[in-house]
């Protein structure tokens, strides 16, 4: 097949596009590098199957000439992180919605298949012990919440091109994708807590770190998304795509710790003190896994030991811990 990657240079776009070449695919990408690094794709640049377009994805002609030479389409291209979000907030709502509406319109009007990324933010303060896709979204005012209403209007427009003239999509809500290639800059706190675990720095929780989440390995997510996509009866469906890997962030950051035979201390920051006072953190974020095994069978996650062990790996032979902050935005690694 020839497919298309938005935000292929990211961090989960970048184990998309190997595993998909390894598939023997002929893979094409588009990404301005504005979180994406060309260091994730660098080994690719020489395979002829490979095409990397560094442009923005809301140059439209662009955009619409690769959609007609792909039968598929993956939409990864977005703004990420709760940082990032909460500190760049027109570039963020320009990404996420504008560029998202765009792809979707030209994907109906070519009668491409779209896969579209969206989130676990989709779901805002919904209290449920296991979110399931047809649970209620329940937001707060504050402008924390932007990420999930751009993903969610993706998730609508894909609904009405699909009701309206047949668009053949799935979307996919992620829970916490982890792994190599993936740091601390945007308030992912896997990276972060491993990078000052291993330079014995202080390792930063938000407020008691009782906060509970599942955390997946990107691996795990490439693999789910070919089994997926391999099925073309799959068309106008949601899943969510997540481990039963649960736990508090204060047990995530102890784990690292002892993983990495750790010196730092564990310190705690009020999440307003970062993020603002109006900031809301659900306590809890787990999802339902059980649609997407309907449709995939059994599936054996990484534990989060052994995610863990792989990122810690990574870091070290990635970063050799010179004496440079390994979170220098400039390294634009995602």
């Amino acid at each position: 097949m020839k497919i298309l990657i938005t935000g292929g240079a990211g961090f989960i776009g970048s184990h998309l596009v190997d595993k998909l070449l390894y598939e023997q695919h002929e893979v094409y990408v588009i990404d301005n590098l504005s979180t994406g690094s060309l260091e994730n794709i660098r080994h690719n640049l020489e395979n002829t199957n490979f095409h990397f377009v560094h442009e923005d994805i809301n140059s439209y002609d662009v955009l619409y000439d690769l959609c007609s030479k792909c039968n598929l389409i993956f939409h990864l291209a977005s703004s990420v992180g709760v940082k990032y979000i909460m500190d760049n907030p027109v570039k963020s709502l320009n990404s996420n919605i504008l560029s998202s509406i765009s792809i979707i319109k030209i994907a109906a009007d070519l009668k491409k298949r779209i896969v579209v990324f969206s989130t676990s933010e989709i779901y805002g303060k919904n209290k449920s012990p296991e979110l399931r896709e047809n649970d209620d979204r329940i937001i707060g005012n504050s402008f924390r919440w932007s990420y999930s209403i751009g993903k969610a209007v993706a998730e609508y427009y894909c609904y009405a091109y699909g009701k309206e003239i047949g668009l053949d999509y799935v979307v996919i809500r992620c829970f916490n994708i982890v792994g190599p290639r993936q740091v601390g800059n945007y308030g992912m706190v896997l990276p972060r807590l491993v990078g000052q675990a291993l330079q014995n720095e202080p390792m930063t929780v938000y407020d008691d770190g009782t906060q509970v989440r599942t955390f997946t390995h990107v691996n795990d997510l490439v693999n789910i998304l070919s089994l997926i996509v391999e099925n073309s009866e799959i068309n106008k469906e949601i899943f969510n795509v997540g481990s039963n890997n649960s736990i508090s962030i204060i047990d995530l950051a102890k784990k690292i710790k002892a993983i990495t035979s750790s010196l730092s201390e564990i310190t705690f920051i009020p999440t307003r003190e970062i993020f603002g006072s109006d900031f809301e953190d659900p306590k809890v974020r787990i999802p339902s896994n059980d649609k997407l095994l309907s449709i995939i069978g059994e599936y054996n996650f990484l534990n989060i030991d052994e995610i863990i062990n792989n990122v810690v790996e990574y870091f070290i032979k990635t970063y050799n811990f010179e004496p440079k902050s390994i979170f220098e935005p400039s390294m634009k690694c995602r």
